[in-house]
């Protein structure tokens, strides 16, 4: 369904462990609008994250989370972008020099492709692409986003019974990576680094087409790695791509998860460059009369990012 069919309002709603945050934004002049914003908590353990499985042990708390932040939003404001944890799905470049004689062709070489990397039988698949550039004899590269329909399902599903009308589902890297593309100068080499909730993502871009695309689930509950540790790691297997290749530009995207400075000096010391801070509050004006909301600023980053990305 494409969104480009509608007016007005369009709802983005972050969801994570701690809970789902939406926004409501319309069109204005200049930046867009915000008319609402709310968030609901989830209890303690009832978002499991995987890569397989549906992720919510509890579908009716959820459902009973989502339908509170439901009511707190204008009655229009149900078209929505579901805006879902990255690790609940993966995104890759992949090449092709074969091409396809429409998108349905497409998306089996794909799939043929991915199977032949994924351990086991291979659960059926919810996918989608982008044609990142097309080169001399034929050749394309692809921006390839896939999660388990059983996951993306269950989150759809839940969200129709809370009142919520879902017209596109993505990951939070997606969704902040759309709604500041407009923010990142496409000239030369440049690094996009994402900390978002639990997820470390690492981009690198030339003249605007990702060449190096690299995302990291660091659970600290679960021991996970450190994010200095990711980075270097990133940029050792970017530098075995593209040996010598000088970043000019960094940019850098964070929640309050990752407020602490450490990793921050750390990547503007691996780019030699100083971070260029981007925030979802720069996406927006909030409409007259609209009350604070205090949502976690997790949650507010994602649904803003959701939602500009639509419009």
């Amino acid at each position: 369904m494409a969104l480009s069919l509608f007016s007005g309002r369009i709802t983005g709603l972050s969801i994570g462990r701690d809970g789902a945050g939406a926004a409501v934004l319309r069109r204005g002049r200049g930046l867009p609008l915000l008319d609402r914003a709310a968030f609901a908590p989830l209890p303690p353990g009832s978002l499991q994250l995987s890569w397989n499985e549906p992720h919510l042990s509890d579908p009716s708390a959820f459902v009973q989370c989502l339908a509170t932040v439901r009511r707190s939003l204008p009655t229009s404001a149900g078209r929505t972008v579901l805006s879902l944890p990255d690790a609940g799905g993966r995104i890759l470049l992949l090449d092709f020099d074969e091409t396809w004689k429409d998108r349905d062709e497409a998306v089996e070489m794909i799939l043929w492709r991915l199977r032949k990397n994924l351990p086991g039988d291979p659960p059926e698949l919810h996918l989608d692409f982008q044609v990142l550039q097309r080169k001399e004899g034929g050749a394309v590269r692809l921006l390839v986003a896939f999660a388990v329909r059983r996951v993306v399902e269950q989150y759809e599903h839940l969200a129709r019974e809370a009142g919520f009308l879902p017209v596109r589902v993505e990951l939070h890297q997606l969704s902040l990576i759309r709604a500041f593309a407009s923010h990142i100068e496409p000239e030369g080499a440049t690094t996009l680094v994402l900390w978002h909730g639990e997820t470390l993502t690492v981009i690198m871009l030339h003249n605007g087409i990702p060449v190096f695309w690299r995302s990291r689930f660091l659970p600290a509950d679960r021991g996970g790695g450190t994010p200095e540790r990711e980075l270097h790691g990133s940029w050792e297997a970017y530098r075995r791509q593209w040996p010598g290749q000088r970043t000019a530009r960094l940019y850098v995207v964070t929640d309050a998860n990752a407020s602490e400075p450490g990793w921050l000096t750390e990547v503007a010391a691996l780019c030699e460059q100083q971070p260029i801070r981007l925030d979802s509050s720069d996406l927006y004006r909030r409409s007259p009369g609209v009350p604070v909301v205090g949502l976690p600023r997790e949650r507010m980053n994602g649904a803003i990012a959701a939602a500009v990305g639509a419009l």
